[in-house]
C-alpha cells in the first residue's frame, strides 16, 4: 500500500513537471503570436470621398459637345475583412471592404443650360498589403481592384430629366499607418486612390451621349479587431 502510495505521489510530481516544463515552452510562443501582425481581423471604416466626374456631354439640340469636370464631396462608412502574415518584420496581406457613400454627389451646369450631377453611391476593392512591422505600429503600402457605381443624372431647359448609372471596375492605391492599441484591438489610418475609369452612353429618344470619367481620393480612419 506504501509502494502504491509513494508511486502515486511520484506520478503526480512528474505530470506537474510535465505541465510546468509545457507551459514554459507555449508561454513565448503565445506571446509573439499576440505581439505581431499574423492573423484573421474585421473592421469598421468613415472619412470622407474627394471625387472627380469628367465628360465631353453632347446635348439633345443641335449635337453640341460641351467638356465639364464635376467635383464631388461626401461620406464614406463601410466594413472590411483581412488577414495578415508576418515574416521577418514584413507583413503580407489581403483585405476586402465595402462602403456606402453619403452625400458624394455635385452638379455643375454646361452649355446651353443643361445640368449634369454625378455621384458614387457604393464602392467595394479586394486589395493586396504589404507593411513594415514598428512595434505597435505598422506602416504599409496597398493596391488592387476597385468596384463601383457611378451615377450621372442629365437635367435642363429642353433635356428630358435622365439618371444613368454604370457599374465600374478599376483600380485602387494606399498608404496607411495601422497602431495597435491592445493585441486585439487597432486602429487605421489611410490615404486611397481610386480610378473607376470611364464609360459611354449614349440615349436614343432623346439624342443624348456622353463619356463619363471617375475618379477618387479618400481619406479613411477605422478599427480592427484581430482574432
Amino acid at each position: 500500500m506504501a509502494i502504491f502510495a509513494m508511486a502515486t505521489w511520484y506520478g503526480e510530481i512528474n505530470m506537474k513537471k510535465l505541465i510546468a516544463a509545457a507551459l514554459i515552452t507555449v508561454a513565448p510562443l503565445a506571446a509573439q503570436a499576440a505581439d505581431n501582425w499574423t492573423g484573421a481581423y474585421v473592421g469598421v471604416q468613415l472619412g470622407a470621398e474627394f471625387g472627380s466626374v469628367k465628360g465631353p456631354y453632347t446635348d439633345s439640340k443641335g449635337g453640341n459637345s460641351t467638356p465639364y469636370t464635376d467635383s464631388t464631396t461626401g461620406a464614406l462608412i463601410g466594413l472590411r475583412a483581412g488577414y495578415n502574415k508576418e515574416i521577418n518584420n514584413l507583413v503580407l496581406g489581403v483585405e476586402a471592404d465595402a462602403s456606402l457613400g453619403l452625400g458624394t454627389d455635385a452638379s455643375q451646369t454646361v452649355g446651353g443650360g443643361y445640368v449634369v450631377k454625378g455621384s458614387n453611391p457604393w464602392n467595394a476593392d479586394l486589395r493586396v498589403r504589404l507593411g513594415y512591422d514598428l512595434g505597435d505600429n505598422l506602416v504599409y503600402a496597398a493596391g488592387g481592384i476597385a468596384f463601383g457605381a457611378v451615377k450621372t443624372q442629365y437635367s435642363g431647359l429642353d433635356q428630358t430629366p435622365l439618371a444613368v448609372t454604370s457599374q465600374r471596375v478599376g483600380y485602387t492605391l494606399g498608404l496607411g499607418l495601422e497602431h495597435k492599441f491592445t493585441s486585439t484591438i487597432s486602429g487605421t489610418a489611410e490615404y486611397r486612390y481610386t480610378d473607376l475609369g470611364s464609360k459611354s452612353f449614349i440615349n436614343l429618344p432623346t439624342d443624348t451621349a456622353d463619356k463619363v470619367k471617375y475618379n477618387t481620393s479618400a481619406i479613411l480612419l477605422g478599427v480592427n479587431y484581430k482574432f
